[in-house]
């Protein structure tokens, strides 16, 4: 089944041969798509954590930090949010246990449901999919690069109806939402 680690260990080995200096650009385009992956990646975060056993949100959040060596975390707004409304959908659940001096904490758990969903969305979308030798391959090798002096000469296209603030360096966040 599916191993966080594994998952890590092969991202660690792709970024070993991928680019260590990124310029501005690319460095937004980056930056961009992996907010909006980030937001994506919550759900599974959260309910890793909970098959890893009950806990409180702030063992949640730190649970996430750690598995993800610090490349996502969550303010506690958006994870209360995201707690509700997994309990609402009835993939977790809590108990009720006393504060220390302070209000009731709750403890956070998967339901049946909650580890079948998480055991069939990584079965579907990392196992399947990442495991495969050919995908593996790509991830863990640094396969065909344009040559340099077309990566850097690509500009985006002017046309009359794109608007200013659409040129080069501003892409980031833009790219990042679309299907690209």
């Amino acid at each position: 089944m599916l191993d966080m680690y594994t998952l890590g260990s092969i991202l660690k080995v792709y970024m070993k041969h991928s680019p260590k200096h990124l310029d501005a650009y690319e460095q937004q385009l980056l930056d961009g798509w992996e907010e909006v992956h980030k937001k994506s990646q919550l759900t599974l975060w959260i309910l890793l954590a909970l098959k890893d056993g009950p806990k409180h949100m702030a063992e949640i959040k730190s649970f996430i930090t750690k598995a993800t060596q610090g490349m996502l975390d969550a303010d506690d707004k958006s994870m209360y949010r995201a707690l509700r409304r997994y309990n609402e959908g009835q993939l977790i659940d809590f108990t009720l246990e006393a504060g220390q001096g302070g209000p009731d904490r709750k403890q956070y758990f998967l339901t049946e449901s909650g580890y079948n969903v998480l055991e069939a969305f990584a079965r579907r979308q990392i196992t399947q999919i990442f495991y495969r030798p050919e995908i593996r391959n790509l991830l863990e090798h640094p396969g065909h690069r344009p040559p340099p002096s077309t990566a850097k000469t690509m500009q985006p296209i002017r046309t009359e109806t794109t608007p200013p603030e659409k040129e080069k360096g501003t892409y980031g966040t833009t790219l990042a939402t679309q299907d690209i």
